[in-house]
């Protein structure tokens, strides 16, 4: 998965969540997947009446086997610690995230200056659009509710950055074929398909003809210029007897160069 869908992973995760109420069943599913997991932060197993913010947090790692890139806390404070313990933690308020990242918020922030405050809040960054941050949260109302929040707003305390990258694989690389011009008598040779007309069809239908080649219906092709169903089927062949693993029935550089040498 590519780093974009690794995010959008966890993020997918905390919204399938969204609606959870306190003390209900997926509030419980939520705790017992934060449980579940070893060893557990501090040794502390949590309850329904506990505050759940970060607990939230720490279940949605743990549900995307995110967790040798996320730490697994209850405390918003320990886990602030955690993300500074692997150097993941961003400190300025400014920052602008990403989906998947961790936002810590401190209700006791003046506004004024970068807060170095304690936290007292967790939740997953959904997206940023027009300077407006969407958060997921856990025990927002005792729910998991979404907030929304300007980006260096006040309460920010700062960001953890999980390493989604370290998890990411690469794209296949992508061949592009570039042709090479293909003559015959110092005229151009176009690359020819299923559809096409004009004199150089007759040509490759003259050759296929010559060759012994027929179409669809099991007679020799009509060189009538009319890049057809039966030429088609003949070109298909010529490519499988010439050892070509396409057999796509266009005739490029490959396919001309073989039935010029083959005529």
């Amino acid at each position: 998965m590519t780093e974009t869908q690794l995010r959008q992973k966890i993020v997918d995760k905390a919204k399938s969540y969204m609606g959870a109420v306190e003390g209900g069943t997926q509030h419980k599913e939520i705790l017992g997947i934060y449980n579940g997991h070893k060893p557990l932060a501090r040794g502390y197993a949590m309850k329904v009446t506990d505050a759940w913010c970060a607990c939230f947090a720490s279940a949605m790692a743990i549900a995307c086997n995110f967790t040798d890139i996320i730490p697994t806390e209850v405390g918003c404070g320990e886990y602030i610690k955690l993300f500074q313990k692997i150097g993941r933690w961003q400190e300025n308020d400014a920052y602008v995230p990403k989906a998947g990242d961790y936002i810590f918020y401190d209700w006791d922030d003046s506004g004024k200056g970068d807060n170095v405050g304690g936290a007292d809040h967790v939740g997953i960054v959904e997206k940023v659009e027009n300077g407006v941050i969407t958060v997921i949260e856990g025990n927002k109302n005792d729910r998991v509710e979404r907030r929304a929040i300007s980006v260096n707003g006040r309460y920010i305390r700062g960001f953890g950055i999980p390493n989604y990258a370290s998890k990411a694989t690469k794209e296949p690389a992508v061949t592009v074929k570039v042709e090479t011009k293909v003559t015959m008598n110092n005229i151009e040779l176009k690359t020819l398909k299923k559809g096409d007309k004009g004199a150089q069809v007759k040509t490759v239908q003259r050759i296929l003809r010559e060759l012994d080649y027929v179409g669809s219906d099991g007679k020799l092709l009509e060189v009538d210029g009319d890049f057809g169903t039966g030429t088609d089927a003949a070109i298909r062949r010529f490519q499988a007897n010439r050892g070509s693993t396409l057999r796509d029935g266009i005739v490029g550089e490959w396919t001309w160069n073989k039935l010029l040498k083959g005529w």
